[in-house]
């Protein structure tokens, strides 16, 4: 898609659009990677597009048609839905339809998402059901009851006036605001797929993607072919490289890249083997190659590595 002119780009409370993909209008580093853009059926509501950061939707009034990719699902008051990065979306037949969008990025973490990847409900909600969402046919969607959607205007009205705010500390309550958020949201959708179905159905999916991970780890020194992982798991090849990015955030083979390089690490650490042997051993057939992929990897060559480990 060609740039467009300056004067096509339009500025959301802090977020770009460029064509139909839309980004934080600033991304220096050390910039806040938090937003929220609440949007009312008078100004209108985005056309198709795409957007490279993560967002929560919430449908405060009203009703439309969501387009999610090639798939359309009706949608209404009390709806809340997570969007991916690269994710196409947009909404059609709109009726009064006001909605609050949370932007983020990951860093918003910080260094806590292992934890919140144990909170029950967090990966189901903000993994498995937008990487099933088509599969099932949105029938897993959250909706939020009265009593639920009361809290959820008041988490949202005071994330958006800690931000506008800009008080001394605005940064860490917002942040702290949006961790509330998050959390409430994991407990409303753990009460959503409590039914044993629902979670057979979440957990079986989740394990496609596991045993893939299990079988590329117990295999990475021999040669792997996507058809191999594919025999493995009983899953179409489609279906199982689109899964397996969405739910990792990286490739099947980048992955396997990754942990033979880390293996190539330990080798390096703790054993004699040249680092040509040790390229052989983590599944590499070119020593030369295996060499670039560490440095382009960890910014140093494999005997840089080595010699700081004392070997």
């Amino acid at each position: 898609m060609a740039k467009p002119e300056e004067a096509d780009l339009v500025i959301w409370q802090g977020v770009r659009r460029e064509g139909i993909h839309h980004t934080f209008d600033d991304k220096r580093p050390g910039l806040f990677p938090l937003r929220i853009m609440p949007i009312d059926n008078e100004h209108g509501s985005p056309p198709r597009h795409t957007h490279d950061f993560f967002e929560i939707v919430y449908i405060r009034i009203g009703s439309a048609i969501h387009l999610h990719g090639d798939s359309r699902y009706p949608i209404g008051a009390g709806d809340c839905m997570f969007i991916v990065p690269g994710d196409v979306e947009g909404f059609d037949e709109r009726n009064n339809l006001c909605l609050t969008n949370v932007l983020f990025y990951e860093e918003i973490f910080g260094p806590y998402l292992d934890e919140f990847r144990a909170v029950r409900g967090f990966n189901e909600f903000f993994s498995t059901e937008p990487l099933f969402r088509k599969e099932t046919a949105f029938r897993h969607k959250l909706h939020l009851g009265p009593a639920q959607q009361r809290r959820m205007m008041e988490l949202l009205g005071s994330l958006e006036a800690e931000l506008s705010s800009e008080k001394t500390g605005y940064r860490m309550v917002g942040r702290s605001i949006f961790v509330e958020i998050v959390v409430f949201l994991c407990r409303c959708f753990e009460e959503t797929i409590k039914t044993g179905d629902v979670r057979k159905e979440f957990s079986g999916k989740e394990r496609a993607i596991n045993a893939a991970i299990t079988f590329l780890e117990e295999n990475y020194r021999k040669d792997i072919r996507l058809k191999d992982i594919v025999d493995k798991v009983h899953l179409s090849q489609s279906w199982l490289y689109d899964a397996f990015k969405s739910a990792t955030g990286t490739s099947l083979f980048d992955y396997l890249t990754r942990f033979r390089l880390d293996a190539a690490r330990k080798l390096l650490r703790e054993s004699e083997l040249s680092v040509k042997e040790i390229s052989y051993q983590v599944g590499f057939h070119d020593p030369n190659y295996f060499s670039r992929a560490f440095a382009r990897a960890f910014n140093e060559a494999p005997t840089a590595f080595r010699r700081k480990t004392g070997k």
